[in-house]
């Protein structure tokens, strides 16, 4: 910015200085060959002085411009000098944050190389806990699932015997009421015997569907004792893996220990010494590794088993909610196939009655025949053509309940049939969960013997961390003390930095502040170069308007002195 305004204002003026000779010299040049002749001849004193004036005004100017462009000169080498020096003392404060960096950096060194393995023993502590976290999860929605299941298999088939009692009841009911009718007329009669023939065939029906409701419900009570056998052996198995559990994490808290025994060691003064005895412990850290990492996967292994017990347990309680709502099915086709007997059972009753008093209508009409009318007779008979045709419309009826009757016998024997085929898989899917328990309870065993074997390395490798840290600890305390002198004599270090931070800070606050004051002298002196430039202008402008009248009052003199 500086630069551009220096080059303006010299600009200027070499433009003024150019206009400042040529006009004097216009004014002063013979105009027709008689300038001379006019000053010989005596000019007005008026224009001489007007003019020495305007002159005397236009060097003053460019005096001051001169001035102005020397003190811009001056002011931007300041400037450049300023920027010199804040961009030392930057790179000055740059050079002691980094060597404050690399103190710090040093000492931060020699303590991450001796938490290197405590860092990926915590790593995979972290993983295992996550894991653990899985699993409760997933043990709270298991129970979560088999107490909803219980809790609707028991009430539905609660409701279910009570409704068998109450059909129980009905059907020895109907069986104590006997209906008993006389056969008097031979159509009377053969009703009565379709009535006889047919009540224990429904009767008999009906039985052999409540038999087969029972069966169903049998199977039902043994499919729940099943369940209920493999709930018992998958708590008793979440019981095991809890006590496992237990005891890896009282190896992992003891690993813990261990680990941190290790790293005190580690931090002991002579390193060649204690080489041998790093590499030793550092051995067995990662055979506790190991062993941990197939703790974790013979508990991943159990997790597996358990959630396999929950789907076959799902499907079981799925398949068992299946045959539930067929024996529901089924008994309500037996209750509406009852319900229809009862009142066909009705109408043939209300059909029969019927026919004994039309019978006893006839035969009281034939032995008064001859008293009675014959529009009484013709009555009669319709009656009993009307009572004929509706005792036809109910064999119809019969007939086509009978066919419902063997549809339903029909669906029964299927259902009877998919009944079979679903315990027969239900059995298989049992016996198979039986083997997989066997199989958990070997894992279990396994568990078991690798936990011993365990908790004697843990037992021996304690004993021999117990040792190192005896043989160890005044070595570890001279270094505590070390660290300690060490650290006393960092901070002082850093206080030093601090200060000359603090001092460069304030070192960089004066110089922007000079910098400020400066930029704002640098304006005021623009402004000021600013306004001279338009006070140049008018003076320019005023000198053209002199030279003007000049040349004028020259014409003018011009003219008299022809006239003259």
């Amino acid at each position: 910015m500086g630069s551009e305004m220096s080059a303006y204002t010299s600009y200027s003026r070499s433009s003024s200085l150019a206009s400042n000779c040529r006009r004097p010299g216009e004014a002063l040049s013979p105009v027709d060959g008689k300038a001379d002749a006019i000053r010989v001849a005596g000019l007005p004193g008026t224009s001489e002085e007007t003019i020495a004036t305007a002159d005397n005004a236009r060097d003053e100017l460019v005096k001051a411009l001169q001035n102005l462009e020397i003190q811009l000169r001056e002011s931007e080498t300041a400037n450049v000098k300023l920027e010199a020096t804040i961009e030392q003392k930057d790179r000055e404060i740059e050079r002691l944050t980094r060597l404050a960096a690399g103190i710090g950096a040093k000492s931060e060194d020699e303590d991450g190389v001796m938490q290197v393995d405590f860092l990926v023993y915590m790593t995979l502590k972290e993983q295992y806990d996550a894991l653990k976290l899985e699993h409760e999860v997933c043990q709270t929605h298991q129970k979560d699932i088999i107490e909803s299941r219980s809790n609707t298999g028991m009430y539905t088939i609660a409701d279910v015997e009570n409704e068998d009692e109450d059909n129980k009841e009905e059907a020895d009911g109907s069986k104590s009421t006997p209906i008993v009718i006389k056969d008097d007329v031979s159509e009377a009669s053969s009703v009565n015997e379709y009535q006889d023939a047919e009540e224990p065939h429904l009767v008999a029906e009906v039985n052999a569907l409540k038999q087969v409701l029972t069966q169903q419900r049998n199977e039902a009570d043994q499919l729940k004792a099943k369940i209920e056998l493999l709930t018992t052996s998958n708590n008793e198995l979440e019981i095991q893996l809890k006590e496992l559990r237990v005891a890896v994490r009282q190896k992992d808290e003891e690993l813990q220990l261990s680990t941190a025994a290790l790293v005190r060691a580690e931090s002991a003064k002579n390193e060649i010494a204690m080489e041998d005895e790093k590499s030793r412990l550092l051995g067995q850290l990662r055979e506790a590794e190991i062993a941990s990492a197939l703790a974790q996967q013979e508990i991943v292994k159990v997790q597996l088993a358990l959630e396999q017990l929950e789907s076959n347990s799902q499907t079981l309680a799925s398949k068992l909610e299946a045959a539930d709502q067929a024996r529901e099915l089924a008994e309500e086709n037996a209750v509406a196939a009852e319900a229809t007997i009862g009142t066909l059972q009705q109408q043939v009753r209300d059909v029969s009655t019927q026919l004994h008093e039309t019978q006893h209508e006839l035969e009281t009409i034939r032995e008064n025949q001859l008293t009675a009318s014959s529009v009484a007779l013709e009555e009669a008979t319709a009656r009993h053509q009307a009572l004929e045709h509706l005792l036809e419309n109910m064999k119809v009826e019969n007939e086509r309940l009978r066919s419902r009757v063997e549809e339903l016998e029909y669906r029964l024997s299927q259902s009877e049939a998919d009944n079979d085929q679903k315990t027969v898989e239900l059995q298989a899917q049992v016996d198979e969960v039986k083997r997989e328990a066997d199989t958990l309870r070997e894992e279990l065993e396994n568990l078991r013997a690798s936990k011993t074997k365990i908790e004697n390395e843990s037992h021996e490798r304690e004993l021999e961390l117990r040792e190192a840290t005896e043989t160890h600890r005044r070595i570890s305390v001279d270094h505590d003390e070390r660290l300690s002198v060490e650290i006393m004599a960092r901070e002082e270090l850093l206080t030093r930095l601090q200060d000359q931070v603090s001092q460069t800070e304030k070192l960089s606050a004066d110089l922007s502040a000079k910098v400020v004051t400066l930029e704002q002298e640098l304006d005021y002196f623009q402004g000021e170069l600013i306004e001279s430039k338009m006070k140049v202008a008018q003076l320019t402008q005023s000198n053209d308007e002199l030279a003007m009248r000049a040349r004028h009052l020259e014409k003018d003199l011009a003219s008299n002195t022809k006239k003259k």
